[in-house]
């Protein structure tokens, strides 16, 4: 959904339909499938969870988020 609408955005043809949006142009695709959830993993067991914990203790809090970026 969120690729079709970057294509859709980015697509410099008028056709409607489907046809323009089945084929993602390289860079879009890495983009949304690689570069995209590895910030977001990041911000989550770095920022989050590690957060959260190092107000208890910091070696708990750094084995924790390991541990838990592991799973």
């Amino acid at each position: 959904m969120l690729l079709n609408a970057f294509a859709s955005v980015l697509s410099s043809s008028q056709s409607s339909g489907m046809e323009d949006t089945t084929v993602y142009p390289f860079w879009l695709s890495l983009i949304c499938f690689a570069i995209v959830p590895a910030i977001i993993e990041e911000y989550i067991f770095r920022g989050v969870i590690l957060g959260a914990y190092l107000k208890v203790e910091m070696m708990a809090a750094v084995l924790n988020s390991s541990l838990l970026q592991s799973i």
